[in-house]
């Protein structure tokens, strides 16, 4: 489960980034800041045929009327986008994808008979981008959800169910999947089927991630070559 990021904005790093991957003309317009499940999901990458479009969603994609405009709906599940085949997700994992650049992460793992889970930050030296879906409703409304995909084996003792969808710092992959146009193609199949980090982490267990009081030592989960 994922559902903490924090984007790091005055950086180099992020604008060295940004312009690697073809965003460059979003360079000065991000503000930054933390995004918590069912609140908001900040500088959030959508593009249109010709356009590039930085706009804050709901993280919670499913939405419902309610006194002329859209709202949450609560009863379905939706932060995370896992099977990508359920009517939920389908349309959107061909004709929606996002994206949002974070140096934080937030997983958290159960244990046995404590009502609390353990709580994990990950953070990376590099920005890392990861993948989302999403959806504009009628009265304007963006919504999102996080991809997750299953865990790498090095991040499965951390969240043992799923991991973000991290997408290659690459501009040509970038282009594919921020592209409206391309519902599908072999290099986007290949980043959904593959669990592969293409950023090292470095993992602290924490009280919360807004107080982020470590309670471990931190542990190196290394990028694959």
């Amino acid at each position: 489960m994922c559902g903490f990021v924090r984007n790091v904005i005055d950086s180099p790093e992020v604008q060295k980034l940004l312009i690697k991957v073809g965003l460059g003309d979003l360079v000065g317009r991000m503000r930054g800041g933390r995004s918590y499940l069912r609140q908001t999901l900040h500088d959030h990458v959508i593009a249109t045929s010709t356009l590039l479009h930085l706009r804050d969603a709901v993280w919670w994609y499913a939405m419902k009327p309610e006194q002329g405009r859209y709202v949450p709906n609560w009863d379905i599940t939706s932060f995370n986008a896992r099977n990508l085949d359920s009517r939920l997700w389908r349309n959107a994992i061909k004709q929606r994808r996002g994206l949002v650049i974070v140096d934080t992460l937030g997983e958290s793992q159960p244990v046995p008979n404590r009502k609390t889970p353990n709580k994990f930050l990950m953070e990376s030296s590099e920005p890392m981008l990861i993948g989302t879906v999403f959806k504009e409703w009628d009265d304007g409304t963006l919504s999102a959800a996080v991809i997750t995909r299953d865990p790498h084996p090095a991040f499965a003792q951390f969240h043992e169910k799923s991991m973000p969808l991290f997408l290659p710092p690459e501009k040509e992959f970038v282009s594919l999947w921020l592209n409206p146009g391309i519902e599908s193609h072999p290099e986007i199949d290949r980043v959904l089927n593959e669990s592969w980090l293409y950023y090292d982490l470095n993992v602290t267990r924490v009280d919360t991630y807004k107080n982020a009081k470590p309670l471990s030592e931190s542990v190196l989960i290394p990028k694959d070559d």
